[in-house]
């Protein structure tokens, strides 16, 4: 049933990305899939090493493949394919494929505690369910690939740890494991968190024959094998974690929503603002406590409670985590459906034993209730089938993901956008491009593509609340804009050497109209654009020219001055050939320094390592 799921899941995937598609240069762009594009772009360009300098947005700033959380797996295939395949292609086909994968992990789980076919088929049918039918089709078009494959993975994981716990005593297995935990990890770096839950529940409803050092040869052979690949990026990470450069991820208001009531706000089905309920989740949590309560077969009732427990712990955590602010940041609303995962089993479980007591209860009153409410469960699972159904159909209605074709051309936003900078901009200053939440440009985070094609440096970043000099709906530099005094704001736009403006908010626009070195170049639906008459240069001390500016590598000519200051952020690694004094200092109220450069030579190229 595993291949079945896979096949049958492979044609609704195929039907609504097209296979044509597939290996056009047309790139896949929605939410954060541009931002993912980007960070493949960039990964690609510093390969063969994993960390560079990026100096098209927030004045520069370190990126690459070990500081890319969200899209580990897309940015090393980049790294390693091009330029023999492009980014858009292998993008494309990386969605693909965890989008074809994920759904036969439930069958899978099945497989692995020998369940009965019929078990093991409802496990993949309502397994394709939930994918196409809940917040999970969202996630996964809006950009969140790996986070939605790893959360599949993590069932026939946690599985197969449960074997391994209860009767399994092969040394393979834990070798099995670690690689497998680390791979996944390496996807997507949450992925740990509802394995920990797991094993919470397993410690709940097995403590009394709990065999400790197995447990804990389990816990540390599988936890050292995974971490000790993943040491690459997991070091450059804590190296940067505290850096203001990276992500401001204590402003990021994205999943950190508390409030208890999305747990039955969810289970009936709701969605709309921060409630994303699936018609299928009540009747996965109906079966998955019939089959913890009332299972004959001792070690079906075993696994039943440990994965609904395991899902209940997940589903709390996901509606009320977020009361932690530490624990806020890792965005705990996104695991709600991931708890409806681990349901899966124990519903599968629990619709057929449901059944079978109909057939053997004598009495009356019980077994009509219980027949009325085998006839609900099937009623609601049917339509959740057919809401499946509409999911991956062509049409004007309303859809839980991106609607087909996931393939789409240039939107009318970015052919304005990237035809304004190619005209009336050039490399001489940075653009100030103010980003916004309900992403009006194209429903995507452009900015990344934007600035490389056009090969223009942004102030501000390729995503939102990404740094001190993030410009998002009328905020700027940390501050409402029309709180900046007009003589800060002109220094700003200084010491960031910006020449030209992109605003749409009509806070921005009014802030704007009023500064008097501002002149208006160029207007498109709520997009205002700005040029700044000022001195364009990189240099606040000493004067020089940039004379190649790209990926990792900043390239100075002509250089003049004991010391030479340039608009580019400093960081620890920074290197410069021929090997000079390099100092960090700041300027106004960045948290982050800028490169001061001693005794120069006449020429040097600058390079994070």
């Amino acid at each position: 049933m595993t291949i079945f799921t896979f096949f049958i899941q492979f044609l609704c995937v195929a039907y609504t990305f097209p296979l044509s598609e597939l290996f056009s240069d047309q790139p896949f762009f929605h939410i954060d899939s541009a931002f993912h594009w980007y960070q493949m772009q960039l990964a690609a360009n510093i390969a063969p090493h994993f960390i560079g300098y990026d100096p098209f947005f927030a004045a520069g700033y370190p990126g690459g493949v070990t500081l890319n959380l969200s899209a580990h797996m897309p940015a090393l295939l980049a790294s390693l394919l091009t330029p023999v395949v492009s980014v858009s292609i292998i993008y494309k086909c990386y969605v693909f494929s965890c989008a074809i994968l994920g759904p036969a992990c439930i069958p899978l789980a099945a497989s692995l505690l020998r369940l009965s076919f019929r078990h093991t088929a409802l496990s993949g049918l309502l397994s394709l369910i939930l994918w196409w039918a809940s917040i999970f089709h969202w996630y996964h078009t809006a950009g969140m690939v790996s986070f939605v494959m790893t959360s599949f993975i993590a069932l026939p994981f946690s599985v197969a740890m449960y074997q391994y716990l209860e009767r399994d005593r092969n040394v393979r297995t834990l070798i099995t494991l670690g690689i497998m935990g680390g791979i996944s990890f390496f996807l997507h770096p949450l992925f740990p968190i509802p394995i920990a839950f797991f094993m919470l529940a397993y410690v709940c409803t097995s403590w009394k024959k709990i065999s400790l050092q197995r447990m804990t040869t389990l816990i540390l052979v599988v936890s050292g094998i995974s971490l000790i690949p993943n040491l690459f990026w997991l070091i450059p990470m804590f190296h940067y974690a505290g850096d203001p450069s990276i992500y401001l991820k204590g402003g990021q208001p994205y999943q950190k929503v508390v409030d208890a009531n999305l747990l039955w706000q969810e289970l009936i089905g709701q969605f709309h603002g921060n409630v994303h309920g699936a018609k299928i989740y009540a009747p996965l949590l109906i079966g998955a406590f019939f089959s913890s309560i009332f299972s004959k077969n001792r070690s079906m009732l075993q696994i039943a409670r440990c994965l609904t427990l395991s899902g209940l712990f997940i589903l709390v955590f996901a509606a009320t985590g977020a009361s932690i602010s530490a624990i806020g940041n890792l965005q705990p609303n996104r695991f709600s459906p991931v708890g409806y995962i681990f349901l899966i089993i124990p519903a599968t479980i629990g619709f057929y034993d449901a059944i079978q007591f109909s057939k053997e209860w004598q009495n009356f009153f019980s077994k009509s209730f219980l027949t009325v409410g085998v006839a609900v469960i099937v009623t609601m699972t049917s339509y959740a089938s057919y809401e499946m159904v509409r999911e991956i159909g062509y049409g004007n209605w309303g859809h839980y993901g991106f609607p087909p074709p996931g393939v789409r051309g240039m939107g009318e936003y970015s052919k304005w956008i990237l035809n304004f900078l190619e005209s009336q901009t050039n490399t001489q200053g940075r653009i100030l491009f103010e980003l916004s939440s309900g992403r009006i440009y194209d429903d995507a985070h452009m900015t990344g593509y934007y600035a490389y094609t056009s090969d223009r440096e942004f102030i501000g970043g390729s995503y939102p609340y990404f740094h001190f000099t993030n410009f998002q709906d009328g905020m700027l530099f940390g501050h409402p804009i029309n709180q900046l005094s007009k003589s800060s704001f002109i220094d700003y736009m200084k010491i960031y050497n910006v020449g030209w403006i992109l605003a749409h908010s009509e806070t921005s626009k009014k802030y704007l109209d009023s500064i008097p070195t501002l002149e208006v170049v160029g207007e498109y639906k709520e997009f205002k654009a700005y040029q700044i008459n000022q001195v364009l240069s990189f240099f606040t001390e000493g004067k020089g020219n940039i004379k190649v500016r790209s990926h990792n590598l900043i390239v100075l000519s002509d250089l003049q001055g004991n010391v030479v200051t340039l608009k580019y952020h400093y960081f620890p690694g920074i290197l410069s050939s021929p090997r000079s004094t390099i100092l960090p200092i700041y300027m106004m109220d960045d948290p982050t320094p800028f490169i001061s450069i001693r005794n120069p030579p006449r020429d040097m190229t600058l390079s994070l390592q």
